[in-house]
């Protein structure tokens, strides 16, 4: 086994910025590990779960104490790779800019850059990864000549959880009664209680619900209500330690369009794909990114624009319940990528 040297991964997760750069860059550090390189995280994370996963991946956990972005934050990454000898820092947020980067790279390390948006511009990291079906070139026309693009799902970052079930085949039954809601690891926007809210009015389908609670979801305690009270079979799963295995569980999913959604096409798992925040067009955008290959169906921002009203969600979920070949269809183009 080749010792690759440390690895520093910049990525932060928190009720406001979400989950998804730090499970990701989890993911990352995994293969990392697997090839016999050292880990360490710095990162502004309230998630106690959250740290850890990543100290469960013999990785250690730094907490970050600088302003997110800010050039003391920058100096704070370059002093951490120094003391470590780090060949590679990684990082993965929408608060390291261009003038990060060049922070970065002018203290000697070699920098890979997580993003989505290409927003970031001028890019001065010697790789930028952009795993979405929406990155080109074209996003990244400012960027230094050494700098190498991985763009679209041939780089999805997934988790050995989910990588260890490579090459399964699913089955779907004719008819799906078990659904599977995520709204990623945070929700602020309590997405999920009008999710569950609307599923009254799919009674009649005699779903069986399995929904997921973020680690960093701040609404715990109004959806173990909405639950209890919903008159319908319901379980909350929190602390889930394997999302892979709620993955395989389920017909059909509702799910926010975030990096679950890549875990979601990866399991065969056709999805209903609820957009929450304006960084998720990359990923469900109206009218192209997933809906183009008929991996997810697209429902335009769910409880961002206004509140879903009771007849929304449930008249997609029947569709998708009713429609096996939709769902054959959905599922078996999500998991070719």
């Amino acid at each position: 086994m080749v010792n690759r040297g440390p690895l520093l991964v910049r990525a932060d997760a928190s009720t406001a910025i979400g989950t998804g750069h730090l499970m990701r860059c989890l993911a990352l550090a995994q293969r990392w590990r697997d090839s016999g390189g050292q880990v360490i995280f710095l990162s502004v994370c309230d998630s106690d779960a959250l740290r850890r996963s990543v100290q469960q991946e013999s990785a250690e956990f730094v907490a970050a104490t600088a302003a997110i972005g800010s050039d003391a934050d920058a100096a704070e990454v370059i002093r951490l790779a120094r003391q470590h000898r780090a060949p590679w820092v990684v990082i993965d947020g929408y608060n390291f800019g261009a003038a990060y980067q060049q922070t970065i790279k002018r203290a000697g390390m070699r920098l890979l850059t997580i993003d989505d948006t290409g927003e970031a511009s001028p890019y001065y990291a010697d790789i930028v990864l952009n795993q979405n079906i929406t990155a080109n070139e074209s996003l990244y026309e400012q960027r230094e000549p050494h700098t190498k693009l991985l763009l679209g799902t041939n780089y999805v970052l997934l988790r050995r959880e989910f990588t260890s079930r490579m090459g399964q085949r699913r089955q779907l039954p004719p008819k799906a009664h078990r659904l599977l809601v995520t709204m990623g690891g945070s929700d602020p926007e309590n997405v999920m209680e009008k999710i569950l809210h609307g599923l009254h009015q799919c009674r009649a389908l005699k779903l069986e619900v399995r929904a997921i609670i973020g680690a960093a979801n701040p609404h715990v305690k109004s959806l173990r209500t909405v639950a209890r009270e919903s008159g319908l079979e319901i379980c909350l799963e929190e602390k889930v330690a394997d999302m892979s295995a709620m993955m395989a569980w389920a017909d059909v999913a509702i799910s926010a369009a975030g990096t679950t959604l890549w875990e979601l096409a990866f399991m065969g798992v056709p999805a209903i794909t609820v957009e929450v925040a304006d960084h998720q067009r990359p990923i469900a955008p109206d009218d192209r990114g997933m809906a183009d290959r008929d991996a997810g169906h697209v429902r335009d921002r769910v409880g961002w624009t206004g509140p879903a009203t009771a007849d929304d969600d449930p008249e997609i979920t029947r569709s998708h319940g009713r429609d096996p070949p939709v769902r054959s269809r959905t599922a078996d183009h999500g998991a070719r990528g």
